[in-house]
């Protein structure tokens, strides 16, 4: 990405942003400031001038929320499965789409939940069918160069099964408390209002 496609897509994450902060709070001027306040937050300036993928990644995954509130299951996995093509760790949005569809399928319905599965399913295969095609590999460069060959995913995808379990123990430790960290010193507030975010919701 370039850094005036940076800045477009940070537009775009800030018009997300303010439409989902208003969708959950009905309140325009709350919308604006958390709009403002996301974008103006590490690593988002960052992001832009520099041309990085965070700021599309965000808003993709902002889409996916925004669509699936509204109860459009279908154009929440359509999200997902553009953000898995962004970043390779979100191939793992579309099974919380799922979840949440899943949960909100009133009356209860074999049809519904069996489409939802299948379009989960799909747009979690998209991004890998897509590399496939398009370099020859089911795994995207930037997956080795951020995960290497450390994680489940690689180990399933070596066959080494027996490697799971103990991936399963130490890797939280190894990486978790490092991401939590950085966080929290780069957007402590943020992080700490986060569960006030997921109880609203």
């Amino acid at each position: 990405m370039t850094s005036s496609s940076g800045v477009g897509t940070t537009a775009a994450l800030a018009a997300v942003a303010y439409r989902l902060a208003e969708r959950v709070t009905g309140d325009g001027g709350a919308a604006l400031l958390c709009s403002l306040l996301l974008v103006g937050t590490h690593p988002f300036p960052w992001a832009e001038l520099s041309g990085m993928e965070t700021s599309l990644a965000t808003t993709l995954v902002l889409g996916a929320v925004l669509t699936a509130l509204d109860g459009r299951t279908g154009a929440s996995l359509g999200f997902a499965a553009a953000a898995g093509m962004v970043r390779p760790e979100l191939a793992l949005l579309p099974t919380f789409v799922l979840t949440d569809s899943l949960l909100r399928i009133r009356p209860f319905s074999k049809i519904g939940v069996l489409g939802s599965t299948l379009g989960a399913a799909g747009a979690s295969m998209a991004p890998f069918l897509l590399n496939r095609i398009l370099t020859g590999l089911w795994l995207p460069g930037s997956f080795q160069a951020k995960v290497g060959r450390h994680g489940v995913l690689a180990a399933l995808i070596d066959g080494r099964t027996d490697l799971v379990p103990g991936i399963v123990v130490s890797n939280p430790s190894l990486y978790l408390v490092p991401l939590l960290a950085a966080l929290l010193h780069d957007n402590g507030a943020l992080l700490l209002l986060a569960p006030v975010g997921f109880r609203r919701f």
